[in-house]
């Protein structure tokens, strides 16, 4: 690389001379040889530095790439702990549905099943209040042709008193008989 750049600079002075004129080509020559030499020593002292520059970046990158592979490595054990939880939080929550819908239909089942009972239950008391009634009626309708079997027996007796010479006091122990026997009814 030195020797083309003084190559290079060596084969531009004669260009150079003819150009400036009043110049000789010797101070054109020792300009450029001082400025080579310069320009050498310049990229000679700044050689370390700029090394240990570029060494420095280049650690800097390593350890930022190193920095960056590790946290991607932790943001993937992350996500996958997450994923792992998303699945065992989707498996409880299938678990629950499922368990809900059993114990929902077993509260319907049971639900229904009282019903069924009450509804029994409430035709049984029906039923029996409907016998109750029935039985009511029966007694009100035996006490009232009691009644009108009393009337009819009574008009009978009068009759019988009227034509006959049936004694009024033998009607009168009837009639009490016979009431008597309504109320013990």
């Amino acid at each position: 690389m030195i020797r083309a750049f003084l190559c290079i600079m060596l084969s531009l002075f004669p260009a150079f001379s003819e150009a400036a004129g009043e110049l000789s080509f010797w101070l054109l020559f020792t300009q450029g040889f001082n400025f080579s030499l310069f320009f050498l020593a310049f990229l000679f002292l700044v050689r370390k530095p700029i090394k240990l520059l570029c060494h420095q970046r280049q650690k800097d990158f390593f350890a930022f790439e190193k920095q960056a592979l590790a946290l991607e490595k932790q943001k993937k054990e992350e996500n996958k702990e997450w994923e792992e939880k998303i699945v065992k939080l989707e498996l409880r929550e299938k678990s629950i549905k499922r368990t809900a819908e059993e114990e929902g239909s077993r509260f319907q089942f049971a639900k229904q099943k009282d019903l069924k009972d009450l509804e029994e239950s409430l035709k049984k008391h029906s039923d029996f209040l409907i016998q109750l009634e029935t039985e009511k009626l029966k007694k009100q309708q035996l006490d009232h042709w009691r009644q009108k079997l009393v009337q009819f027996s009574q008009k009978q007796l009068e009759d019988l008193a009227k034509h006959s010479s049936f004694q009024q006091k033998e009607k009168q122990n009837f009639v009490d008989f016979l009431k008597e026997r309504e109320v013990s009814f």
